[in-house]
């Protein structure tokens, strides 16, 4: 609906100014719609009662943003209706006066109507600043951007700045109960809540900083040249507030225990697809490529693997350090020429001294005298002393030495952005120690690497564990190194080392096939025996095969008195050699005795 708005070519939120646009069906015919067409009389009618006119929905923005603007209360019109408006508006400034007609015009949004509206919005951010159920944050900063175009230096003190105030001390409370989780002990349930606690903090400010400070990026760009001019307490209150927040997310940079800032907004850049170049310049947003297949010809295209590229946010591209660089030559202003001077002295020093020292500095060269001048150069001396500065503004001098502090802190924390891509954060702790350590043991390895070494120091030797564990060690890495890879060469050496003799294999195969064959007298025994324990009656006279070996056998017992016989004078009977050769043919017949 939004898209819709900045580019229909007809205001459909403003009816009775439809008559002086040339696109309108109703320009020229002066209300006289009904001898026109009836049907557009109709459809007319339908979208009056139907879509709401424009003073109908800055009213009812209005009246939300003054009764404190919660999400549940209207969701339409956060939803909905401020999107539209929000490029409605300034298509029509500009559209309304082109398309004027003489005194009349197409449109009646004017600069004053597009600051109402921001100031509302503006409204809304600042009631739901920490407000955890408020999902529309997130989207609210790239949908208004288009109407801060028309505002007014002015707004700053009753708007801008009190949301600024408001985060930063969000910001410091988070902090605080950070502090307090880091000195706690582990383990604990309240730990544990704690640390759930700070979590939601540190998402909640990281989703109300996305929604505020791409709104103010842009409304500094717009008013920051009237500020160097005319110098406002208002802006260098902006400042200090935009300084104090990116003075505690560059503590998640360098600080081993205090990370979950960094790591929330890079969770919330990733989970909302934010193109962080895009709302801080919208002109160097990524360009939309035309996929491959659209590049080249039907036939030529091939098929590529691409793996997906890891998004991830870099510290210069965040919003923290795009709103300071864009508040800090408002910040340097405030400063004269000699405490720029001592600010640049001061954060180079902050790099190997510690505060005490760099304040003892400071106050030494405050109290120093200027000596006398040379009338050649006595004009470059004025106008040195009328660099910046307010003529109206005395401060003491210990304040003037917290203002130069503090400035330098978070000019020394844009000076170690740089070295991030470069040094290893390690290597970046060694060469430029914290100050504060100056006269302690320095810290050269984080939290976690320590607790590793001290792990190492603890474990029991191999020679000192029992002989089981010893063994179960050494199977687990054998297995894995020599069991579970697929290499040619290891598995012929398994087969040669674990390969058994070819004689004993030959005889486990032998004795396999005289088990296997089957001996006929034993094959014979076992058949009459089964047919004999049946304790069958009639069955075994009737049984062939018993009755014939009965006769076999009866013969055989009797070999030698009939061996006496044929001696004494017989031997023409041929019937018992005969009669044994017939059986054993008959056996071989039926197949249970096999010769």
């Amino acid at each position: 609906l939004g898209s819709f708005a900045s580019c229909f070519p007809v205001a459909f939120l403003e009816p009775n100014n439809n008559k002086y646009n040339r696109n309108s069906i109703l320009y020229g015919i002066e209300g006289r719609i009904s001898e026109h067409s009836l049907e557009a009389q109709e459809v007319m009618d339908q979208l009056k009662e139907c879509v709401p006119e424009l003073e109908k929905i800055i009213t009812e923005i209005e009246e939300l943003a003054e009764s404190g603007g919660k999400y549940q209360e209207a969701p339409h019109v956060i939803e909905v209706t401020l999107p539209m408006l929000c490029s409605y508006l300034p298509y029509w400034l500009i559209q309304g006066k082109l398309m004027a007609d003489g005194s009349n015009r197409a449109s009646t949004v004017t600069e004053e109507l597009m600051n109402t509206v921001l100031k509302n919005v503006l409204k809304l951010i600042l009631s739901n600043i920490g407000t955890l159920d408020a999902p529309w944050m997130n989207r609210i900063a790239t949908r208004t951007q288009p109407i801060i175009a028309s505002s007014t230096p002015d707004m700053i003190k009753d708007h801008f700045l009190p949301i600024a105030i408001k985060l930063r001390e969000n910001g410091k409370a988070v902090d605080l109960k950070d502090k307090k989780l880091l000195a706690s002990k582990h383990g604990s349930n309240e730990v544990a809540d704690l640390e759930a606690e700070v979590q939601t903090g540190y998402c909640t400010l990281v989703r109300d900083i996305y929604a505020f400070y791409p709104l103010l990026i842009k409304y500094v760009d717009l008013h920051r040249s009237q500020w160097l001019k005319n110098p406002m307490p208002e802006a260098e209150e902006l400042f200090t507030c935009v300084a104090d927040i990116f003075g505690l997310w560059s503590k998640s940079l360098w600080s081993t225990g205090k990370q979950m800032f960094k790591r929330e907004e890079q969770n919330f850049v990733m989970a909302n697809e934010i193109d962080n170049m895009a709302l801080i310049m919208p002109s160097q947003s990524k360009q939309v490529q035309l996929p491959q297949s659209e590049l080249q010809p039907e036939g030529t295209v091939k098929k590529t693997t691409k793996k997906r590229e890891k998004k991830r946010l870099e510290p210069h591209n965040s919003l923290n350090v795009a709103c300071l660089k864009r508040l800090l030559p408002i910040g340097l202003g405030f400063f004269s020429g000699r405490e720029q001077e001592l600010l640049q002295q001061a954060k180079q020093k902050l790099i190997d001294e510690s505060e005490a020292d760099i304040e003892d500095f400071l106050l030494k060269s405050l109290e120093v005298e200027e000596g006398p001048t040379d009338e050649a150069v006595k004009w470059q001396k004025v106008l040195y002393r009328k660099i910046g500065g307010s003529t109206d503004m005395q401060l003491d001098q210990c304040k003037v030495i917290d203002r130069i502090l503090s400035m330098a802190k978070v000019m020394h924390g844009l000076h170690t952005l740089d070295f991030i891509p470069i040094i290893p954060t390690l290597k970046m702790q060694v060469e430029h120690p914290s100050a504060s350590h100056k006269s302690a043991w320095r810290k050269v390895i984080s939290t976690q690497r320590k607790r590793a070494v001290m792990a190492c120091f603890r474990m029991v030797p191999l020679h000192s564990l029992p002989r089981h564990r010893a063994i179960n060690l050494f199977l687990k890495c054998y297995r894995g190194q020599w069991l579970n890879t697929e290499e040619y060469e290891k598995k012929i050496l398994i087969e040669d080392v674990t390969k058994s003799d070819e004689a004993e294999d030959e005889v486990e195969k032998k004795e396999a096939d005289e088990e296997v064959k089957p001996d006929p007298l034993t094959q014979l025994i076992t058949c009459l025996s089964r047919a004999a324990t049946k304790e069958q009656q009639g069955s075994l006279p009737e049984d062939t095969i018993y009755m014939s070996y009965a006769q076999i056998m009866g013969q055989s017992c009797h070999g030698e008195d009939e061996d006496d016989d044929d001696d004494d004078g017989g031997g023409d009977d041929e019937g018992p050699g005969s009669s044994f050769q017939t059986c054993i043919v008959t056996f071989d017949n039926i197949n249970y005795i096999c010769m």
